[in-house]
């Protein structure tokens, strides 16, 4: 419509050089007369990246978990990305997700939150390329942002001691490969 190549058309309206003032307010006319806008994911695949970040969560319905993926998206939102969210609960959703999806060519990274990863799961990850990061997990060898557990239990057992208790025993929330499991293993061997 605008009778100038596809190239000129992509150039001008991602605002990239190689197109002269004329044509670009042209090809802009045009595009606004169509109503046609340019479509950002297909502009970043092509580009060869997907512009989402996957985010992995053991559930959605708790506080932690629904606070961490609302504050993930309001900060990816500010950069452009878009979020998917990645719901692992049981081991058949586990299998599933670690074996059977192909998440390297749907995200950009992976965001773990308060999911223990097995070996064998940390192993599936890092040969899919995905640049991790955890979020109240550790990942081997990868960076995360975690409360200081150890400091937490240590502090809530002063408390309780000083309140003349004797007796004070943990309750691990899950099993290690649950919900905050490592959060629970961790305290339970360093009280």
């Amino acid at each position: 419509a605008a009778g100038v190549a596809v190239s000129t058309v992509s150039r001008a309206l991602r605002g990239r050089p190689g197109v002269s003032r004329a044509q670009r307010e042209q090809i802009l006319r045009v595009a606004d007369e169509l109503s046609y806008s340019v479509s950002a994911s297909a502009s970043r695949l092509a580009g060869g990246r997907t512009g989402a970040v996957g985010v992995l969560v053991p559930r959605i319905d708790g506080w932690f978990h629904s606070t961490a993926v609302a504050g993930l998206q309001e900060r990816l939102h500010e950069h452009g990305l878009d979020l998917v969210l990645y719901r692992i609960q049981g081991r058949g959703e586990r299998t599933e997700f670690f074996t059977r999806r192909a998440v390297r060519h749907r995200v950009d990274a992976l965001v773990v939150v308060g999911t223990t990863l097995t070996p064998d799961e940390e192993e599936l990850l890092a040969a899919a390329g995905l640049p991790v990061v955890g979020v109240s997990t550790r990942p081997s060898g990868r960076p995360f942002a975690d409360v200081d557990d150890h400091a937490g239990a240590a502090g809530a057992t002063r408390h309780l001691t000083n309140l003349g208790h004797e007796r004070i025993a943990i309750l691990r929330s899950t099993t290690l490969l649950g919900t905050h499991g490592a959060v629970s293993h961790l305290s339970l061997i360093h009280i």
